[in-house]
């Protein structure tokens, strides 16, 4: 190898001892500061600072100086991945992180292997649209397998065809920040009309029209579960007697990662349409 002077800019080892000091106080407790040590090493691996150590390659540093085998020396660097997708002025000011991350709304990812299962999702657009949809699950109970569930939702209905026009009858779920969709972001529906660069959506919380694909993700074509809930739903819907909690319960099937009921709701469906129903004959009879 050549000289360091001709390899490696003057100031690589001062900033390669920076963040060298955050990987080391990182990995002691990395299930805190994974976000940090994966940060720094994308720093080291970008930057080729390795070099400055006499390493011939990332890996190579990583097992040397951090004992990090191969496998997990790159798992790191998805979760920085992931993580500056999550907060994009990352990319530009990686040594932020402590002071952006605090002021930030929402949660980030609780560890590295929150992060590898979101990587999966192979843009930053869908890594983004899929945390959220987790958070808005319920941000203080993650688990591995909603996290799993989530990823491969989102995965299934993410393919190259997403621009195509879908079909009459289609289960489709609208994704995107498009402000004219704002109230339907996330929820699942069924395509009821189609014109040449658009689609009408009746979802569970009423009818998004004039749809373009970029804002749709297909689920499947004549999904008859997601036809027969969202006939359940829109009855529901339309009647006078619901509350608050009928409505929560509505909007929680909306935004269902797939158009299904899970026991619960489905307890709680057929009791309002039972209760609906009681309530409608008594006031027939009475009149």
């Amino acid at each position: 190898m050549n000289g360091l002077s001709e390899v490696v800019p003057t100031d690589s080892l001062s900033t390669l001892e920076q963040l060298e000091r955050t990987i080391e106080k990182g990995l002691k407790v990395l299930r805190q500061t994974f976000f940090e040590v994966g940060l720094a090493l994308a720093e080291v691996k970008k930057r080729e600072l390795y070099l400055a150590k006499g390493y011939s390659s990332y890996t190579s540093y990583c097992a040397g100086e951090w004992k990090i085998n191969k496998t997990y020396a790159y798992d790191l660097l998805k979760a920085a991945e992931v993580v500056v997708n999550l907060i994009p002025q990352l990319e530009s000011f990686p040594q932020s992180f402590s002071a952006i991350a605090e002021k930030l709304d929402y949660p980030l990812p609780r560890n590295e292997s929150q992060c590898r299962e979101i990587a999966k999702l192979k843009t930053a657009e869908l890594q983004r649209q899929a945390w959220q949809e987790i958070l808005e699950s319920d941000e203080n109970k993650i688990t591995a397998k909603q996290i799993r569930h989530t990823v491969a939702s989102f995965t299934a209905v993410s393919n190259s065809n997403s621009l195509t026009i879908p079909q009459i009858d289609t289960a489709v779920r609208i994704v995107g920040n498009n402000p004219d969709l704002k109230q339907f972001r996330n929820c699942w529906g069924i395509v009821l009309n189609r014109y040449e660069h658009s689609v009408d959506v009746a979802t569970c919380l009423g009818m998004a029209r004039t749809v373009h694909p970029q804002y749709l993700m297909v689920i499947r074509e004549s999904d008859s579960e997601a036809t027969t809930i969202l006939d359940r739903v829109q009855k529901i819907a339309a009647s006078d007697l619901i509350d608050d909690t009928v409505r929560n319960l509505l909007r929680e099937i909306a935004t269902a990662p797939v158009p299904h009921l899970n026991k619960w709701q489905e307890i709680y469906l057929s009791a309002t349409e039972e209760v609906i129903g009681c309530k409608k004959s008594s006031e027939s009879q009475s009149r």
